[in-house]
């Protein structure tokens, strides 16, 4: 039998955006709950899924906000002269991965606090970057499980690693999502996919034929 999990993603970003994501959650939509642990909505959101223990919880380690820990001992993950994290953190050399280690840490100790946990799950990419890195090893030494799926994406299907293939888990890109959300024309592209695999088909839909 196969098993649809509904992921929600982002949570904590904000309070107003928590408020339609907690109630996804208790109408039964949503089963997976992927948290930012350094955003602003991240105490409320790790105070109401502690709560609900029976949902899996991600790790989205977006880095996008302020750091958990005091600026002075994070400075070569910041913008200069500010406290938000540099929009280059996943992809540049320049920074110190002692740093960002301790910070990682510092964002699991808020983590195990609030919700009584570190999250089950989440992703990785295979870029030789220093972020990656400690993201790694911060998984291993707090045994988060990460590339357990077959996911699409632009640049074409990413397997698991050899462990989790066996689990048969297909993620659907969401970049494919993103697109039908803001388009305005009248020609839609949109993807299936067959669930026993993973071929993607893309085909036309007109707005205007009934029929498709």
């Amino acid at each position: 039998m196969k098993k649809m999990i509904v992921r929600a993603d982002d949570v904590g970003y904000t309070h107003v955006f928590n408020i339609g994501t907690f109630e996804s959650i208790d109408n039964g939509i949503v089963t997976s709950a992927d948290v930012i642990l350094e955003s602003p909505g991240t105490v409320e959101a790790l105070e109401f899924l502690r709560e609900r223990p029976w949902l899996s919880i991600g790790w989205h380690s977006h880095f996008w906000f302020s750091p958990v820990l005091p600026v002075e001992q994070v400075q070569s993950l910041l913008i200069p002269g500010t406290n938000r994290f540099r929009p280059d953190i996943g992809t540049t050399d320049e920074i110190d991965a002692g740093e960002l280690e301790a910070e990682c840490h510092a964002q699991m100790k808020r983590c195990l606090q609030i919700l009584g946990r570190v999250p089950d799950t989440t992703d990785l990419t295979s870029a030789k970057t220093v972020f990656n890195a400690v993201k790694q090893k911060i998984c291993d030494d707090y045994g988060i499980v990460y590339n357990f799926a077959t996911k699409g994406d632009r640049s074409g299907i990413k397997y698991p690693d050899e462990k989790w293939k066996s689990r048969n888990i297909y993620i659907p890109a969401p970049a494919f999502a993103y697109e039908k959300v803001f388009t305005d024309s009248l020609t839609e592209q949109y993807e299936e996919y067959d669930p026993s695999g993973t071929t993607w088909r893309t085909r036309t839909k007109c707005w205007s034929c009934p029929t498709m």
